[in-house]
């Protein structure tokens, strides 16, 4: 019983933490937002509105996942780190060069 009782803790905090974060994140967002809208010219802000939508999409293709699965794993080695480390580097570059070239069209 005593075991079930120190899961049903971890998970409340754990799920106390991502709400912490989520909530942060959304309210940063919002403020980021309301003082780029105040700032910048209409024509501009579009543009910068539709520059977040792939760099969203380019974060997303960066983590892939791999940071949660080194959170979750339970023995993590320097290679493990190393690797998660070197191929987020290299998508995103990748993503980057794509971006660029690109960025005319």
């Amino acid at each position: 019983m005593d075991q079930q009782a120190e899961m049903k803790r971890r998970v409340a905090g754990t799920v106390k933490w991502n709400a912490i974060d989520k909530l942060l994140s959304m309210a940063l967002y919002t403020v980021t937002g309301i003082v780029l809208a105040r700032e910048v010219p209409k024509d501009d802000f579009g543009l910068l509105g539709a520059v977040m939508v792939f760099a969203a999409f380019a974060a997303l293709f960066v983590d892939s996942g791999f940071s949660s699965a080194l959170i979750q794993k339970k023995r993590v080695s320097r290679l493990d780190y190393s690797s998660v480390f070197w191929l987020n580097i290299a998508v995103a570059t990748a993503i980057y060069i794509i971006l660029y070239f690109c960025a005319p069209l």
